[in-house]
């Protein structure tokens, strides 16, 4: 027989912590809704997976490695077998030490809350039924880079500009639910998958933005206890902004995502078959991956234009993000980096497997995983197990735009989404041959 158990602990930090997301740091104000970590524990009596989910914008591998270390002694769970990823919402709190005065206190709180998640859910776990189905969920999300009609690719152009041609790319409407009910049939909680950039809110109030809202509406139609898991797919250049249509942003958008993607999760997991014995499992693998670097010119430029803009004449003149950008080339040219190690990670759950990536991964790599995986229902992680900004497409880099700009987190070479998905592709492939393969009835 199965067992599961699920956890979730408030994480909203103090007033006046920075809020992470934008190109300076935003000092709290207030609370919009409060932020959770989440965690499940899915075993079959022997054999346990920890899933543990943060409203933050991300979550650092130093910081993950810790929680794993804690929940490991706790429960005896492996390190393999735990992930631990952000849901992305730019309304949270301070996690990148580099930025904020308060990331060394506030990351310190979440380790051992996110640890206390797992080893508490461990500790509720009882006799369950877990399910899988796939659903769809139509034109919420879009893809955010376009080509306009000089031969140039904007992200974000602006909203039905006449120069836009077409989008550069695809979106993921799959919406992906692991079911968890108790023995007796009743709901306990769930696990959402689904790609789309939790940035609908802004501002300087904590929100865990859509994420939060399909908790609040699944916790309404199935009781309090009812604990929501949202782990966010491919979504590197996916929004919920439809510039080609729209005239202006959607107000409290992150409400409508949240409720259609809430109803899609009812919908979806009413068809999910319940199993109530399957295997599980769980590998992880560090890849290097080549890493880029600034050029000596861009080095120069950057330091002039920092220069250029502390003087008090040029401070509203020169753009805030291209401040930003020039920070960025000076920090990542003072690492002596010559590769990186990245953590991807896969779990087996039944006939559902999870594939976790440590960056913002672009949609198009999803659909390539997906469409070769092993597994009929598998679920993306990203922003899960560290932190190494986009990973774009070699189309993409060919292109350019923002998510292929050289920063301190963004640096990783042009053919390392390729390698994270033959990578992720082995180990599924080793999890889902371990006991003569899945089996779908």
């Amino acid at each position: 027989m199965m067992e599961c158990g699920l956890c979730e602990i408030d994480i909203t930090p103090p007033m006046g912590f920075a809020i992470p997301g934008y190109f300076t740091p935003r000092p709290a104000l207030g609370i919009k809704d409060n932020l959770y970590v989440k965690a499940v524990v899915i075993g079959d009596g022997h054999n346990f997976t920890a899933i543990i989910v943060l409203d933050t914008i991300g979550i650092e591998k130093e910081e993950v490695d810790a929680i794993r270390n804690r929940v490991t002694e706790a429960t005896e769970i492996p390190a393999s077998h735990i992930l631990v990823a952000a849901t992305h919402t730019h309304t949270g709190g301070p996690i990148y030490r580099d930025r904020d005065s308060n990331g060394d206190e506030y990351t310190a709180y979440l380790v051992k809350k996110a640890a206390d998640a797992a080893v508490l859910a461990y500790g509720n776990k009882r006799k369950a039924q877990i399910g899988f189905a796939k659903g769809k969920a139509e034109g919420i999300s879009f893809n955010r880079r376009y080509f306009m009609q000089d031969g140039s690719l904007r992200t974000n152009p602006g909203f039905n500009k006449p120069d836009i041609v077409k989008p550069a790319g695809p979106i993921d409407s799959d919406v992906f639910v692991i079911r968890l009910d108790a023995e007796d049939g009743s709901p306990l909680g769930v696990i959402t998958n689904f790609a789309c950039h939790p940035d609908t809110i802004g501002g300087k109030r904590y929100s865990a933005d859509f994420p939060g809202e399909i908790s609040r509406v699944l916790k309404a139609v199935y009781g309090e206890s009812f604990i929501s898991l949202f782990l966010n797919g491919a979504c590197g250049n996916i929004n919920h902004l439809d510039f080609m249509h729209n005239v202006r942003p959607e107000p409290d958008a992150f409400r409508q995502l949240g409720r259609v993607l809430a109803g899609e999760v009812i919908k979806t997991r009413e068809k999910a078959i319940k199993e109530n014995s399957f295997h599980i499992e769980g590998r992880s693998k560090l890849l290097s991956l080549n890493v880029r670097k600034p050029s000596p010119e861009d080095l120069l430029k950057a330091k002039e234009l920092i220069h250029a803009s502390e003087h008090p004449e040029n401070k509203k003149a020169i753009p805030e993000v291209d401040i930003f950008f020039a920070k960025q080339l000076l920090a990542l040219s003072e690492r002596q980096e010559t590769e990186a190690f990245v953590e991807i990670q896969a779990l087996r759950i039944g006939a559902s497997a999870i594939a976790a990536f440590p960056c913002e991964l672009f949609v198009e790599f999803g659909h390539d995983l997906k469409q070769r995986s092993p597994s009929p229902h598998t679920l993306i992680a990203t922003y899960a197990n560290g932190v190494n900004g986009y990973v774009a497409t070699r189309e993409a880099f060919v292109h350019g735009g923002y998510e292929t700009r050289l920063t301190s987190r963004t640096r990783l070479a042009p053919d390392s989404g390729e390698r994270m998905v033959e990578t992720a592709l082995g180990l599924l492939q080793q999890l889902c041959s371990s006991d003569g393969g899945i089996k779908i009835e």
